[in-house]
């Protein structure tokens, strides 16, 4: 087994973690250096030399929490490892329609997809995909960092509202910055809408705020980008970073895995002292 960071820049995150063989995974040993990649490097991307069983992949997901099966939301899991998502689909023949970008293709945090509330890491599994633009994580913890002291002075008491509706106004408020629940740091937590409203500022400073904190993010050097290949397993720390999810092309096949792990405690918002 080895490790080998792969930096687009001097304060990229991401790393690399080449394993022979699935139960190679799943030693302590790769446990222990995973973990340990996830909280200094928030991304891991895992390579073996054969296809990675799910057997390994739901260890992995059981050592980093206490993942709920998917089937009991009604979504589809794989079969005898319920709880991995299979997002796997067909192919199909393009009527001509334009297609309209997910939500999920921008950058965001996810969360639990057959529970409520924070997810504390993510892994995807591509077993079998054709290419797509790359995907890309950035470090939530460094955006924060890069913000004047103004702007963080200002945002750290404030809270944004999570509206999914027409009614921006309307959904759970949520603090702007999180504490770190294992390294204690300062991060980021915004909505998935840029135009979210902020408690306690009108519409237009919500606006000019969220445009701020959204290109700190957005042009923020700490990232990792990576062309999806069949085969890959990406593990990644969901609190500290925010990351998007290329459509795949509607005429080829793709085989696909996912799961989310539910935060063992629910992060709070991060005071100084």
């Amino acid at each position: 087994m080895s490790v080998a960071v792969e930096p687009r820049q001097t304060d990229a995150i991401g790393t690399h973690l080449e394993i022979g063989t699935s139960a190679e995974l799943t030693s302590p040993d790769a446990l222990r250096r995973l973990t340990e990649s996830l909280l200094e490097h928030v991304v891991v991307r895992v390579t073996a030399a054969e296809p990675i069983d799910p057997t390994a992949i739901a260890a992995v997901a059981r050592h980093l929490g206490d993942p709920p099966a998917y089937t009991g939301g009604g979504a589809r899991g794989v079969p005898g490892h319920e709880i991995i998502g299979d997002l796997s689909a067909c192919a199909k023949v393009d009527d001509g329609r334009p297609r309209v970008p997910s939500a999920i293709e921008s950058l965001h945090q996810d969360f639990g997809a057959v529970f409520r509330g924070f997810s504390s890491h993510s892994i995807l599994y591509t077993k079998d995909v054709p290419p797509v633009l790359p995907m890309r994580w950035v470090s939530l913890s460094a955006a924060y960092a890069s913000l004047p002291e103004d702007v963080r002075a200002r945002i750290g008491p404030r809270r944004a509202i999570d509206s999914s509706g027409p009614d921006r106004r309307d959904g759970p408020r949520r603090p702007l910055v999180l504490r770190h629940p294992q390294t204690g740091q300062p991060v980021l937590h915004l909505p998935l809408r840029r135009d979210a409203a902020i408690e306690g500022l009108d519409e237009a400073e919500s606006d000019a705020l969220m445009r701020t904190l959204w290109e700190a993010v957005e042009t923020s050097p700490a990232r990792y980008e990576h062309v999806l290949q069949s085969g890959d397993l990406f593990v990644w720390d969901n609190i500290a970073s925010v990351h998007d999810n290329p459509a795949f092309p509607r005429a080829q096949d793709r085989v696909v895995w996912f799961l989310t792990i539910p935060c063992a405690t629910k992060p709070v918002a991060y005071q100084e002292g």
